[in-house]
């Protein structure tokens, strides 16, 4: 969690100190597996996380190994989340490889492998080196599957293309968001194609809220982001664009301001 005053930028660059070899050890971590000093102390432990006293029936052994899954993959995924930007910083990311004994930090499977994660929050602002496309392509292949919100930043990486959102968008379109919010600003390599590829993912969704960031996008023109709005889903209510530095140059408080500024582009370009 951020500190009082700390951005999503700082709190990035402090967690880059935390020791990566203590996050490889957790990823390997299963609860079941953890010893206490004494006996009883295990037995309670485990009949909290069954919620139930009765162990040795089968429903409280069904209910004990249910919430173990979940706490060790919610376990996995938290530290996962915490080690992608140290693991794309230090080139640790694919997924074919496990554990730092191989090179790599198996990052991807600990988030992909969390099937309760519902909400996703990851910043990778100012990664103007190590953020590439084949940094997005693998967090975009490692998104859990039954995400409910998901919060991305990619401000400042000026090395990711439309390659970046085509990658974004495939698995967009495999889960079932209602939040989105999604920073790219000062990506200047993204134009007109990526956001068509965008456009078409979010007419297929059920998005109830979307904040979308493009500022200093400078390849980005009216045309695209006409795009984004002919397509946004039916059942969105709430809207949040920034679109300075673009052909546009403006910025949308609310769905109804992108309506009507989508309703004069669309009739000044009819009287012409």
């Amino acid at each position: 969690n951020l500190v009082p005053g700390e951005s999503a930028v700082a709190k990035s660059a402090r967690e880059q100190d935390f020791p990566i070899f203590l996050l490889d050890r957790g990823l390997e971590v299963c609860l079941e597996k953890g010893n206490t000093t004494q006996e009883r102390d295990r037995t309670n432990i485990f009949q909290a996380i069954a919620q139930s006293k009765e162990l040795e029936s089968a429903e409280g052994q069904e209910r004990l190994h249910r919430n173990l899954d979940r706490a060790n993959q919610t376990l996995h995924s938290t530290l996962a989340i915490l080690a992608w930007p140290q693991a794309m910083n230090k080139n640790l990311l694919p997924k074919n490889a496990k554990g730092l004994h191989a090179g790599k930090l198996n990052v991807c499977d600990a988030l992909l492998n969390d099937t309760f994660r519902e909400s996703l929050d990851l910043s990778l602002a100012h990664y103007d080196e190590s953020c590439a496309d084949s940094a997005v392509k693998a967090l975009a292949e490692s998104l859990p599957p039954c995400l409910v919100n998901l919060k991305l930043s990619f401000e400042g990486c000026v090395r990711i293309t439309d390659v970046s959102l085509q990658a974004l968008t495939a698995r967009l379109v495999q889960l079932k968001l209602k939040h989105l919010h999604l920073d790219f600003v000062g990506c200047k390599n993204l134009t007109d194609a990526g956001l068509r590829l965008l456009a078409a993912a979010l007419q297929k969704s059920t998005l109830v809220e979307l904040e979308l960031h493009l500022a200093g996008c400078v390849r980005v023109h009216s045309q695209g982001i006409s795009q984004l709005r002919e397509n946004l889903p039916a059942s969105l209510r709430s809207f949040k664009g920034s679109f300075k530095g673009t052909e546009v140059n403006r910025n949308f408080q609310n769905l109804i301001d992108f309506q009507e500024f989508k309703a004069k582009t669309l009739s000044s370009t009819f009287t012409a």
